[in-house]
């Protein structure tokens, strides 16, 4: 099942290295984007997922903060999104949490595009 879980991770794009040579603005804002949107899905895992998974995915989500270029009440407010969608209750023919299905129908919802869409980058002077 962990295997499963990281391969969702790396599935979920936007951690990779940027190319050399810088993006175009427009690029950028989308990559940016992408980036909050990973950290999304992986601040959910980390709040959701038992241990040793769950530090993983919080290990990951700082390395997609160090990457991003949006102020902290970006993360904030994805960090609201993140509770509130963990709190939701799911139900199954299986018992279970479902947190994993919790934190894609997060990532692939309206709420997150929303607030995502909402959020003013902030370019750190080394980039």
């Amino acid at each position: 099942m962990i295997a499963i879980m990281a391969l969702l991770l790396v599935s979920a794009g936007g951690v990779a290295p940027e190319p050399a040579g810088g993006l175009v603005a427009t690029a950028n804002v989308v990559t940016q984007r992408n980036l909050l949107k990973d950290w999304a899905l992986s601040r959910c895992l980390a709040r959701g997922a038992p241990q040793p998974f769950a530090k993983d995915a919080a290990v990951s989500a700082a390395a997609i903060l160090e990457r991003g270029d949006y102020g902290m009440e970006a993360y904030e407010a994805v960090e609201a999104l993140v509770g509130k969608q963990l709190g939701k209750r799911y139900a199954g023919s299986v018992p279970g949490n479902y947190v994993t299905l919790k934190c894609i129908d997060l990532y692939h919802g309206a709420p997150l595009d929303a607030v995502v869409r909402r959020q003013k980058t902030t370019p750190s002077p080394q980039r």
